[in-house]
């Protein structure tokens, strides 16, 4: 099994004015890994790639897959509210 999750190249995601996500590419390993960024920046966009809800308009998007098939290897935390305060991410 390869030491990544997800392997992204040259991703492109088209909207409805301009491209939500363009030209991306990326590995993301099997570990801890945040994806921060200004509104409109594109997070969402590419959560919703990586855990399938959506498909690239462009480019290759590789998948590893858990140890459980039945559970994806990716936890989200809110931006505000619904957090315990002395927790960090990972224990989120």
């Amino acid at each position: 099994m390869p030491d990544w999750l997800w392997q992204l190249d040259e991703i492109d995601l088209d909207g409805r004015e301009r491209p939500r996500l363009e030209s991306i590419s990326l590995s993301i390993a099997a570990g801890t890994t945040a994806v921060i960024g200004a509104s409109g920046a594109g997070k969402t966009s590419l959560l919703n790639l990586l855990v399938g809800f959506e498909r690239p308009s462009r480019g290759r998007l590789d998948r590893s897959p858990p140890d459980d098939p039945n559970r994806l290897p990716l936890f989200w935390v809110p931006p505000g509210g619904g957090l315990w305060t002395g927790l960090s991410v990972r224990d989120h």
